[in-house]
Protein backbone atom coordinates (compact mmCIF):
# COMPACT_ATOMS: atom_id res chain seq x y z
CA UNK A 1 0.00 0.00 0.00
CA UNK A 2 1.23 3.51 -0.86
CA UNK A 3 0.60 5.29 2.44
CA UNK A 4 1.68 8.64 1.03
CA UNK A 5 -1.55 8.77 -0.98
CA UNK A 6 -3.72 6.96 1.53
CA UNK A 7 -7.43 7.83 1.54
CA UNK A 8 -10.46 6.65 3.47
CA UNK A 9 -13.66 5.42 1.91
CA UNK A 10 -16.85 6.95 3.29
CA UNK A 11 -17.74 3.80 5.31
CA UNK A 12 -14.19 3.66 6.73
CA UNK A 13 -14.28 7.33 7.68
CA UNK A 14 -17.68 6.93 9.34
CA UNK A 15 -16.56 3.87 11.31
CA UNK A 16 -13.38 5.59 12.53
CA UNK A 17 -15.15 8.74 13.60
CA UNK A 18 -17.76 6.69 15.46
CA UNK A 19 -14.93 4.96 17.28
CA UNK A 20 -13.32 8.32 18.14
CA UNK A 21 -16.63 9.77 19.27
CA UNK A 22 -17.32 6.87 21.63
CA UNK A 23 -13.79 6.89 23.08
CA UNK A 24 -13.05 10.61 23.28
CA UNK A 25 -16.16 12.59 22.40
CA UNK A 26 -14.45 14.01 19.29
CA UNK A 27 -16.87 14.67 16.47
CA UNK A 28 -14.93 14.79 13.19
CA UNK A 29 -16.66 16.60 10.35
CA UNK A 30 -15.98 16.01 6.67
CA UNK A 31 -13.58 18.97 6.79
CA UNK A 32 -11.26 16.95 9.02
CA UNK A 33 -11.29 13.81 6.88
CA UNK A 34 -7.95 14.74 5.30
CA UNK A 35 -6.37 15.16 8.75
CA UNK A 36 -7.66 11.72 9.78
CA UNK A 37 -6.31 10.21 6.54
CA UNK A 38 -2.84 11.60 7.25
CA UNK A 39 -2.83 10.24 10.79
CA UNK A 40 -4.29 6.80 9.99
CA UNK A 41 -2.11 6.37 6.89
CA UNK A 42 0.97 6.99 9.00
CA UNK A 43 -0.19 4.56 11.71
CA UNK A 44 -0.87 1.81 9.15
CA UNK A 45 2.66 2.27 7.86
CA UNK A 46 4.24 2.22 11.33
CA UNK A 47 2.21 -0.79 12.50
CA UNK A 48 2.58 -2.58 9.15
CA UNK A 49 -1.15 -3.08 8.77
CA UNK A 50 -2.82 -3.55 5.41
CA UNK A 51 -6.25 -2.01 5.91
CA UNK A 52 -8.47 0.18 8.04
CA UNK A 53 -10.30 -2.96 9.16
CA UNK A 54 -7.04 -4.33 10.58
CA UNK A 55 -6.35 -0.98 12.26
CA UNK A 56 -9.78 -0.92 13.92
CA UNK A 57 -9.21 -4.47 15.12
CA UNK A 58 -5.85 -3.35 16.55
CA UNK A 59 -7.52 -0.40 18.30
CA UNK A 60 -10.10 -2.65 19.93
CA UNK A 61 -8.37 -5.93 20.82
CA UNK A 62 -4.58 -5.60 20.60
CA UNK A 63 -2.67 -5.67 23.90
CA UNK A 64 -1.34 -2.20 23.01
CA UNK A 65 -4.77 -0.83 22.12
CA UNK A 66 -4.86 1.71 24.99
CA UNK A 67 -1.57 3.28 23.93
CA UNK A 68 -2.66 3.35 20.29
CA UNK A 69 -6.03 4.90 21.13
CA UNK A 70 -4.26 7.63 23.10
CA UNK A 71 -1.81 8.26 20.25
CA UNK A 72 -4.67 8.57 17.76
CA UNK A 73 -6.59 10.98 20.00
CA UNK A 74 -3.45 13.02 20.69
CA UNK A 75 -2.77 13.35 16.96
CA UNK A 76 -6.24 14.77 16.36
CA UNK A 77 -6.51 17.18 19.31
CA UNK A 78 -3.55 19.45 18.59
CA UNK A 79 -4.91 23.01 18.86
CA UNK A 80 -3.32 26.44 18.91
CA UNK A 81 -3.21 28.03 22.32
CA UNK A 82 -1.25 30.75 24.08
CA UNK A 83 -1.18 32.64 27.36
CA UNK A 84 -4.03 35.11 27.98
CA UNK A 85 -5.87 34.08 24.82
CA UNK A 86 -9.12 36.10 24.53
CA UNK A 87 -7.84 38.67 27.01
CA UNK A 88 -11.30 40.03 27.82
CA UNK A 89 -12.07 36.84 29.76
CA UNK A 90 -8.98 37.29 31.90
CA UNK A 91 -9.78 40.98 32.47
CA UNK A 92 -13.25 39.91 33.62
CA UNK A 93 -11.67 37.31 35.90
CA UNK A 94 -9.18 39.74 37.42
CA UNK A 95 -11.36 42.82 37.83
CA UNK A 96 -14.82 41.39 38.48
CA UNK A 97 -15.23 37.66 39.16
CA UNK A 98 -12.31 37.03 41.54
CA UNK A 99 -12.79 40.22 43.61
CA UNK A 100 -16.47 39.32 44.08
CA UNK A 101 -15.55 35.81 45.24
CA UNK A 102 -12.92 37.22 47.63
CA UNK A 103 -15.48 39.60 49.09
CA UNK A 104 -18.44 37.25 49.36
CA UNK A 105 -17.02 33.79 50.18
CA UNK A 106 -16.77 33.09 53.93
CA UNK A 107 -15.06 29.70 53.53
CA UNK A 108 -11.83 31.05 52.01
CA UNK A 109 -11.63 28.35 49.38
CA UNK A 110 -11.23 28.93 45.64
CA UNK A 111 -11.61 26.16 43.04
CA UNK A 112 -11.15 26.70 39.31
CA UNK A 113 -11.28 24.10 36.54
CA UNK A 114 -9.72 24.61 33.10
CA UNK A 115 -11.41 21.94 30.96
CA UNK A 116 -9.58 21.19 27.73
CA UNK A 117 -6.45 22.93 28.98
CA UNK A 118 -4.13 21.64 26.22
CA UNK A 119 -0.51 22.45 27.12
CA UNK A 120 -1.42 24.53 30.16
CA UNK A 121 -1.42 28.13 28.98
CA UNK A 122 -4.97 28.79 30.18
CA UNK A 123 -4.72 27.46 33.77
CA UNK A 124 -1.28 29.05 34.16
CA UNK A 125 -2.71 32.40 33.01
CA UNK A 126 -5.37 32.00 35.70
CA UNK A 127 -2.69 31.16 38.28
CA UNK A 128 -0.69 34.30 37.45
CA UNK A 129 -3.78 36.47 37.85
CA UNK A 130 -4.56 34.91 41.23
CA UNK A 131 -0.95 35.47 42.26
CA UNK A 132 -1.35 39.13 41.32
CA UNK A 133 -4.44 39.27 43.57
CA UNK A 134 -2.73 37.47 46.46
CA UNK A 135 -3.62 40.30 48.82
CA UNK A 136 -7.28 39.25 48.41
CA UNK A 137 -6.58 35.54 48.83
CA UNK A 138 -4.13 35.46 51.69
CA UNK A 139 -4.79 32.33 53.79
CA UNK A 140 -7.12 30.82 51.20
CA UNK A 141 -7.03 27.24 49.95
CA UNK A 142 -6.63 27.55 46.17
CA UNK A 143 -7.11 24.67 43.73
CA UNK A 144 -6.64 25.05 39.98
CA UNK A 145 -7.27 21.94 37.89
CA UNK A 146 -6.33 21.57 34.24
CA UNK A 147 -7.72 18.58 32.32
CA UNK A 148 -7.37 17.32 28.76
CA UNK A 149 -7.62 14.07 26.78
CA UNK A 150 -4.29 14.72 25.05
CA UNK A 151 -1.62 13.05 27.19
CA UNK A 152 1.25 14.58 25.20
CA UNK A 153 -0.09 18.08 25.78
CA UNK A 154 -0.47 17.39 29.50
CA UNK A 155 3.19 16.36 29.72
CA UNK A 156 4.10 19.67 28.07
CA UNK A 157 1.89 21.52 30.54
CA UNK A 158 3.57 19.93 33.54
CA UNK A 159 7.00 20.84 32.14
CA UNK A 160 6.01 24.51 31.83
CA UNK A 161 8.40 25.29 28.98
CA UNK A 162 7.11 27.32 26.03
CA UNK A 163 8.12 28.77 22.69
CA UNK A 164 7.82 32.41 21.72
CA UNK A 165 4.52 31.64 19.97
CA UNK A 166 2.87 30.75 23.31
CA UNK A 167 3.75 34.10 24.92
CA UNK A 168 2.74 36.33 22.00
CA UNK A 169 -0.11 37.94 24.01
CA UNK A 170 1.78 38.07 27.32
CA UNK A 171 2.75 41.51 28.61
CA UNK A 172 6.38 42.36 29.31
CA UNK A 173 5.44 42.72 32.99
CA UNK A 174 4.27 39.10 33.23
CA UNK A 175 7.22 37.87 31.18
CA UNK A 176 9.74 39.53 33.49
CA UNK A 177 7.95 38.42 36.65
CA UNK A 178 6.92 34.84 35.86
CA UNK A 179 9.24 33.50 33.14
CA UNK A 180 12.93 32.83 32.61
CA UNK A 181 14.32 32.86 29.09
CA UNK A 182 16.79 30.04 28.41
CA UNK A 183 17.94 28.77 25.00
CA UNK A 184 15.11 30.67 23.24
CA UNK A 185 12.49 28.93 25.43
CA UNK A 186 10.38 30.48 28.18
CA UNK A 187 10.46 28.56 31.46
CA UNK A 188 7.54 29.26 33.80
CA UNK A 189 8.45 29.92 37.44
CA UNK A 190 8.04 26.98 39.80
CA UNK A 191 5.72 28.88 42.15
CA UNK A 192 3.14 29.28 39.35
CA UNK A 193 3.57 25.69 38.15
CA UNK A 194 2.93 24.48 41.71
CA UNK A 195 -0.47 26.20 41.73
CA UNK A 196 -1.92 23.97 38.99
CA UNK A 197 -2.76 20.27 39.10
CA UNK A 198 -2.99 18.55 35.72
CA UNK A 199 -5.00 15.43 35.06
CA UNK A 200 -6.10 13.42 32.06
CA UNK A 201 -9.88 13.54 31.88
CA UNK A 202 -12.40 12.84 29.13
CA UNK A 203 -15.38 15.18 29.39
CA UNK A 204 -17.60 12.64 27.66
CA UNK A 205 -16.97 9.78 30.08
CA UNK A 206 -19.51 9.55 32.87
CA UNK A 207 -20.34 9.73 35.63
CA UNK A 208 -18.01 12.53 36.73
CA UNK A 209 -16.29 11.82 40.08
CA UNK A 210 -18.33 14.50 41.81
CA UNK A 211 -16.83 13.77 45.21
CA UNK A 212 -13.63 15.26 43.79
CA UNK A 213 -14.92 17.41 40.95
CA UNK A 214 -17.52 19.54 42.68
CA UNK A 215 -17.94 22.95 44.29
CA UNK A 216 -15.98 24.82 41.65
CA UNK A 217 -16.24 28.58 41.69
CA UNK A 218 -15.25 28.92 38.04
CA UNK A 219 -15.03 26.60 35.03
CA UNK A 220 -13.25 27.58 31.82
CA UNK A 221 -14.21 25.46 28.79
CA UNK A 222 -13.40 27.53 25.74
CA UNK A 223 -13.48 26.19 22.19
CA UNK A 224 -13.61 22.57 23.37
CA UNK A 225 -17.21 21.48 22.77
CA UNK A 226 -17.10 22.78 19.20
CA UNK A 227 -15.68 19.33 18.37
CA UNK A 228 -18.59 17.52 20.08
CA UNK A 229 -22.01 16.48 18.89
CA UNK A 230 -24.88 18.57 20.21
CA UNK A 231 -26.04 15.72 22.46
CA UNK A 232 -22.54 15.38 23.92
CA UNK A 233 -22.27 19.13 24.49
CA UNK A 234 -25.60 19.07 26.33
CA UNK A 235 -24.32 16.36 28.67
CA UNK A 236 -20.99 18.10 29.27
CA UNK A 237 -22.63 21.44 30.07
CA UNK A 238 -25.09 19.76 32.43
CA UNK A 239 -22.20 18.04 34.20
CA UNK A 240 -20.45 21.40 34.54
CA UNK A 241 -23.63 22.71 36.13
CA UNK A 242 -23.49 19.92 38.71
CA UNK A 243 -19.78 20.53 39.31
CA UNK A 244 -20.19 24.24 40.07
CA UNK A 245 -21.13 25.90 43.34
CA UNK A 246 -24.29 27.97 43.38
CA UNK A 247 -23.48 31.29 41.66
CA UNK A 248 -20.43 29.64 40.08
CA UNK A 249 -19.25 30.95 36.71
CA UNK A 250 -18.85 29.16 33.38
CA UNK A 251 -16.77 30.81 30.66
CA UNK A 252 -16.99 29.44 27.11
CA UNK A 253 -15.49 30.60 23.81
CA UNK A 254 -16.57 33.89 22.27
CA UNK A 255 -18.04 32.07 19.29
CA UNK A 256 -19.95 29.59 21.49
CA UNK A 257 -23.38 29.84 23.08
CA UNK A 258 -25.61 27.74 25.32
CA UNK A 259 -28.68 28.70 23.31
CA UNK A 260 -30.64 25.48 22.60
CA UNK A 261 -27.98 23.60 24.59
CA UNK A 262 -28.79 24.27 28.25
CA UNK A 263 -31.35 26.37 30.11
CA UNK A 264 -30.01 25.81 33.64
CA UNK A 265 -27.41 28.57 33.44
CA UNK A 266 -28.20 32.28 33.50
CA UNK A 267 -26.49 34.49 30.94
CA UNK A 268 -24.77 37.51 32.47
CA UNK A 269 -22.68 40.39 31.14
CA UNK A 270 -20.04 42.78 32.46
CA UNK A 271 -18.41 45.48 30.33
CA UNK A 272 -19.47 43.77 27.14
CA UNK A 273 -18.13 40.35 28.16
CA UNK A 274 -20.66 37.51 28.45
CA UNK A 275 -20.46 34.59 30.84
CA UNK A 276 -22.82 32.11 32.52
CA UNK A 277 -23.85 31.75 36.16
CA UNK A 278 -25.16 28.71 37.98
CA UNK A 279 -28.12 30.45 39.51
CA UNK A 280 -31.77 29.78 40.24
CA UNK A 281 -34.19 31.22 37.70
CA UNK A 282 -34.31 34.99 38.30
CA UNK A 283 -37.42 36.96 39.19
CA UNK A 284 -35.88 40.07 37.66
CA UNK A 285 -33.98 40.52 34.41
CA UNK A 286 -33.04 43.61 32.47
CA UNK A 287 -34.50 44.56 29.11
CA UNK A 288 -32.20 42.04 27.39
CA UNK A 289 -33.31 39.18 29.65
CA UNK A 290 -29.96 39.11 31.46
CA UNK A 291 -29.64 38.11 35.10
CA UNK A 292 -29.92 40.79 37.77
CA UNK A 293 -30.29 39.65 41.38
CA UNK A 294 -33.57 38.08 42.59
CA UNK A 295 -33.84 34.31 42.27
CA UNK A 296 -36.27 31.41 42.72
CA UNK A 297 -35.65 27.79 43.79
CA UNK A 298 -33.69 25.41 41.56
CA UNK A 299 -35.71 22.94 39.46
CA UNK A 300 -35.68 19.31 40.63
CA UNK A 301 -33.96 16.95 38.19
CA UNK A 302 -33.25 13.25 38.27
CA UNK A 303 -29.72 12.32 39.28
CA UNK A 304 -27.63 9.34 38.12
CA UNK A 305 -28.55 7.64 41.39
CA UNK A 306 -32.27 8.11 40.62
CA UNK A 307 -31.79 6.55 37.18
CA UNK A 308 -29.97 3.56 38.65
CA UNK A 309 -32.79 3.10 41.17
CA UNK A 310 -35.36 3.19 38.37
CA UNK A 311 -33.51 0.47 36.49
CA UNK A 312 -33.15 -1.71 39.58
CA UNK A 313 -36.82 -1.26 40.37
CA UNK A 314 -37.77 -2.09 36.79
CA UNK A 315 -35.68 -5.26 36.85
CA UNK A 316 -37.35 -6.38 40.05
CA UNK A 317 -40.81 -5.70 38.68
CA UNK A 318 -40.02 -7.57 35.47
CA UNK A 319 -38.75 -10.60 37.42
CA UNK A 320 -42.12 -10.69 39.23
CA UNK A 321 -44.04 -10.49 35.96
CA UNK A 322 -45.22 -6.89 36.50
CA UNK A 323 -44.30 -5.89 32.97
CA UNK A 324 -46.25 -2.66 32.56
CA UNK A 325 -44.82 -1.22 35.76
CA UNK A 326 -41.32 -2.33 34.73
CA UNK A 327 -41.75 -0.72 31.30
CA UNK A 328 -42.78 2.54 32.97
CA UNK A 329 -39.55 2.52 35.03
CA UNK A 330 -37.36 1.89 31.97
CA UNK A 331 -39.11 4.64 29.99
CA UNK A 332 -38.67 7.09 32.86
CA UNK A 333 -34.97 6.21 33.04
CA UNK A 334 -34.67 6.91 29.31
CA UNK A 335 -36.38 10.28 29.72
CA UNK A 336 -34.04 11.18 32.56
CA UNK A 337 -30.82 10.19 30.78
CA UNK A 338 -31.56 9.47 27.11
CA UNK A 339 -27.88 9.07 26.26
CA UNK A 340 -27.39 6.02 28.51
CA UNK A 341 -27.37 2.65 26.75
CA UNK A 342 -28.48 0.48 29.68
CA UNK A 343 -32.15 1.61 29.91
CA UNK A 344 -32.66 0.78 26.21
CA UNK A 345 -31.16 -2.67 26.75
CA UNK A 346 -33.41 -3.32 29.75
CA UNK A 347 -36.47 -2.21 27.82
CA UNK A 348 -35.43 -4.27 24.80
CA UNK A 349 -35.01 -7.41 26.88
CA UNK A 350 -38.41 -6.84 28.49
CA UNK A 351 -40.02 -6.79 25.05
CA UNK A 352 -37.93 -9.76 23.89
CA UNK A 353 -39.01 -11.83 26.91
CA UNK A 354 -42.62 -11.11 25.97
CA UNK A 355 -41.92 -11.94 22.31
CA UNK A 356 -42.73 -8.39 21.18
CA UNK A 357 -39.81 -8.57 18.81
CA UNK A 358 -40.45 -5.40 16.80
CA UNK A 359 -40.33 -3.26 19.96
CA UNK A 360 -37.29 -5.16 21.23
CA UNK A 361 -35.44 -4.47 18.01
CA UNK A 362 -36.48 -0.82 18.11
CA UNK A 363 -34.99 -0.42 21.60
CA UNK A 364 -31.77 -2.17 20.62
CA UNK A 365 -31.48 -0.05 17.47
CA UNK A 366 -31.69 3.08 19.63
CA UNK A 367 -28.95 1.65 21.83
CA UNK A 368 -26.91 0.89 18.72
CA UNK A 369 -27.09 4.54 17.65
CA UNK A 370 -25.61 5.53 21.02
CA UNK A 371 -22.98 2.78 21.03
CA UNK A 372 -22.35 1.46 17.51
CA UNK A 373 -19.21 -0.38 18.61
CA UNK A 374 -20.77 -2.03 21.66
CA UNK A 375 -20.47 -5.81 21.27
CA UNK A 376 -23.28 -6.59 23.70
CA UNK A 377 -25.81 -4.51 21.77
CA UNK A 378 -24.96 -6.36 18.55
CA UNK A 379 -25.22 -9.69 20.37
CA UNK A 380 -28.67 -8.85 21.79
CA UNK A 381 -29.88 -7.78 18.34
CA UNK A 382 -28.70 -11.16 17.07
CA UNK A 383 -30.48 -12.92 19.90
CA UNK A 384 -33.82 -11.39 18.88
CA UNK A 385 -33.36 -12.50 15.27
CA UNK A 386 -32.39 -15.95 16.56
CA UNK A 387 -35.66 -16.16 18.48
CA UNK A 388 -37.47 -15.08 15.30
CA UNK A 389 -35.67 -17.95 13.52
CA UNK A 390 -34.01 -15.52 11.13
CA UNK A 391 -30.73 -17.35 11.69
CA UNK A 392 -28.71 -15.74 8.88
CA UNK A 393 -29.51 -12.22 10.14
CA UNK A 394 -28.75 -13.32 13.68
CA UNK A 395 -25.38 -14.71 12.58
CA UNK A 396 -24.45 -11.36 11.02
CA UNK A 397 -24.91 -9.64 14.37
CA UNK A 398 -23.06 -12.41 16.24
CA UNK A 399 -20.12 -11.99 13.85
CA UNK A 400 -20.05 -8.24 14.50
CA UNK A 401 -20.18 -8.81 18.27
CA UNK A 402 -17.31 -11.31 18.01
CA UNK A 403 -15.28 -8.86 15.96
CA UNK A 404 -15.89 -5.99 18.41
CA UNK A 405 -15.02 -8.06 21.49
CA UNK A 406 -12.90 -11.13 20.91
CA UNK A 407 -13.19 -12.02 24.61
CA UNK A 408 -16.99 -12.30 24.57
CA UNK A 409 -17.86 -16.02 24.48
CA UNK A 410 -21.60 -15.87 23.73
CA UNK A 411 -21.33 -14.80 20.06
CA UNK A 412 -18.96 -17.74 19.43
CA UNK A 413 -21.40 -20.10 21.15
CA UNK A 414 -24.35 -19.03 19.01
CA UNK A 415 -22.25 -19.01 15.86
CA UNK A 416 -21.39 -22.63 16.68
CA UNK A 417 -25.10 -23.43 16.82
CA UNK A 418 -25.68 -21.66 13.51
CA UNK A 419 -22.78 -23.34 11.70
CA UNK A 420 -24.14 -26.67 12.95
CA UNK A 421 -27.54 -25.84 11.42
CA UNK A 422 -25.77 -24.95 8.17
CA UNK A 423 -23.95 -28.34 8.24
CA UNK A 424 -20.62 -26.52 8.41
CA UNK A 425 -19.24 -28.82 11.04
CA UNK A 426 -15.61 -27.69 11.00
CA UNK A 427 -16.63 -24.06 11.53
CA UNK A 428 -19.08 -25.12 14.23
CA UNK A 429 -16.36 -27.05 16.05
CA UNK A 430 -14.00 -24.06 15.87
CA UNK A 431 -16.66 -21.71 17.21
CA UNK A 432 -17.51 -23.97 20.17
CA UNK A 433 -13.79 -24.45 20.88
CA UNK A 434 -13.26 -20.66 20.85
CA UNK A 435 -16.19 -20.17 23.25
CA UNK A 436 -14.81 -22.87 25.54
CA UNK A 437 -11.37 -21.26 25.58
CA UNK A 438 -12.85 -17.92 26.61
CA UNK A 439 -15.07 -19.54 29.24
CA UNK A 440 -12.02 -20.90 31.03
CA UNK A 441 -10.83 -17.33 31.61
CA UNK A 442 -14.05 -15.74 32.95
CA UNK A 443 -16.04 -15.98 36.22
CA UNK A 444 -18.65 -18.67 36.77
CA UNK A 445 -21.47 -16.54 35.45
CA UNK A 446 -21.79 -14.17 32.52
CA UNK A 447 -24.21 -11.41 33.27
CA UNK A 448 -25.36 -8.95 30.63
CA UNK A 449 -27.17 -5.71 31.15
CA UNK A 450 -30.08 -7.29 29.29
CA UNK A 451 -31.50 -9.04 32.40
CA UNK A 452 -30.45 -12.44 31.09
CA UNK A 453 -28.06 -14.52 33.18
CA UNK A 454 -26.16 -17.03 31.08
CA UNK A 455 -25.03 -19.93 33.24
CA UNK A 456 -21.43 -20.56 32.43
CA UNK A 457 -21.50 -24.25 33.37
CA UNK A 458 -24.47 -24.88 31.06
CA UNK A 459 -22.74 -23.20 28.14
CA UNK A 460 -19.48 -24.97 28.90
CA UNK A 461 -21.13 -28.39 29.02
CA UNK A 462 -23.08 -27.70 25.83
CA UNK A 463 -19.86 -26.74 24.04
CA UNK A 464 -18.17 -29.93 25.21
CA UNK A 465 -21.14 -32.09 24.13
CA UNK A 466 -21.38 -30.38 20.75
CA UNK A 467 -17.65 -30.74 20.11
CA UNK A 468 -17.84 -34.43 20.96
CA UNK A 469 -20.79 -34.91 18.58
CA UNK A 470 -19.02 -32.96 15.81
CA UNK A 471 -15.88 -35.04 16.24
CA UNK A 472 -17.94 -38.20 15.68
CA UNK A 473 -19.54 -36.67 12.60
CA UNK A 474 -16.15 -35.83 11.11
CA UNK A 475 -14.79 -39.39 11.69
Amino acid sequence: MNYEYFSLTTPEFNLLRKFLYLNSGLELTEKRKYQLELVVGKRLEVLRLASVEEYLHYLMVNVKRVEEQQLLIDSLTITETYFFRNKSHFDLLQHHILPQIAQNSPEKKLKIWSAGCSSGEEPYSIAMIIHELSVFFYGWKIEILGTDVNQTRLHQAKAGVYTERAIKMTSSYYLRKYFKLKDDLYHLNDNIKAMVDFRKFNLIHEPYPLQEMKDYNIIFCRNVTIYFKKSSTERVIHNFYKSLKDDGCLLIGHSESLHNINDEFRLSEKDGVYYYLKSPAPQNTDERGLYTDQVTPLPVTLTATDTKSLLEKGLGLSARGEYEEALFCFNEAIKAEPYLVEPYLCRGQLYADRRVYSEALSSYEQALKLAPLNAEVHFLMGLVYWEKEDFAQAADFFKKAKYLDAGFCLPYYYLGLWYEKEVRYNRAYQAFAAALKIIEKVPKQIKTTSLADFKIETIKQTCLNKMEQLERLSD
